[in-house]
């Protein structure tokens, strides 16, 4: 029992930091679930609660969704999800971790083509890469960002769009994975009670950041944003590399 409300805490902390950028808190969920939870039952627990959050997010935020863009994300999406779905590819953890490690970093050097979301081309590659990741392992927060640190969208559009789309990932991979749980006749290692109390918790979280939002201006968001995705990166390339030293 103790465990759950261990996994309630966590829910409402990351969402509270998800609230406030946008970013971060989803990142730090899954790790927490995979260390506690077999991980089809962690990618499960993870997409309930993190669809809970970001739906919270997305009506907070309807109005100021970039919706120019939405329809080849949607066109990347949905070729990403057919690829994922008929080859039934999950990638292993260490190679996983060291690829969205260095994701974010790619944005630095000297002369990367900065990815921006507002671009067509762009937001339909997206759509491509974040729906890939999100099926195989459930996590694709830090790739997802690099596709809004250099865009003209204000922090509130930036919050909208991202949780719209990262709803729909994540309703994906509950799909993807509870299948996953169901094949292995795993359903029953998750109380029925916790889906409804992550999804509560999570929105609690959301509206207590969506508060806090409100007192960050434009640029220290801009630099909590980056600073957020580097430091998640440096921690995954950490965990991706330690497997490899062992």
């Amino acid at each position: 029992m103790w465990l759950f409300f261990g996994l309630l805490l966590a829910v409402l902390l990351t969402s509270i930091l998800s609230g406030v950028l946008g970013m971060g808190g989803g990142m730090i969920l899954i790790g927490v679930f995979a260390m506690l939870l077999p991980v089809p039952a962690a990618m499960v627990l993870h997409g309930v609660t993190q669809t809970g959050a970001n739906g919270t997010r997305t009506w907070l935020f309807r109005q100021h969704i970039y919706r120019p863009t939405l329809a080849p994300f949607f066109a990347g999406m949905a070729i990403s999800a057919a690829t994922v779905i008929a080859s039934g590819l999950v990638l292993d953890k260490s190679t996983l971790f060291l690829v969205l490690g260095a994701i974010p970093f790619l944005n630095l050097l000297p002369k990367m083509p900065q990815l921006d979301f507002t671009r067509p081309g762009h937001a339909f590659l997206c759509g491509l890469c974040v729906t890939f990741a999100q099926m195989t392992a459930g996590v694709s927060g830090p790739l997802l960002d690099v596709f809004f640190l250099d865009t003209k969208l204000d922090r509130f559009q930036v919050i909208g769009t991202k949780s719209f789309t990262q709803m729909l990932g994540h309703l994906l991979k509950i799909g993807y994975f509870g299948a996953v749980m169901w094949r292995a006749g795993s359903e029953a290692e998750l109380p029925i009670w916790i889906f409804p109390g992550v999804v509560l918790v999570g929105m609690t979280g959301t509206i207590i950041g969506r508060k806090l939002l409100e007192f960050l201006n434009e640029a220290r968001f801009r630099q909590a944003c980056s600073w957020t995705v580097l430091t998640i990166g440096g921690v995954y390339l950490a965990r991706g590399i330690g497997p490899l030293l062992g």
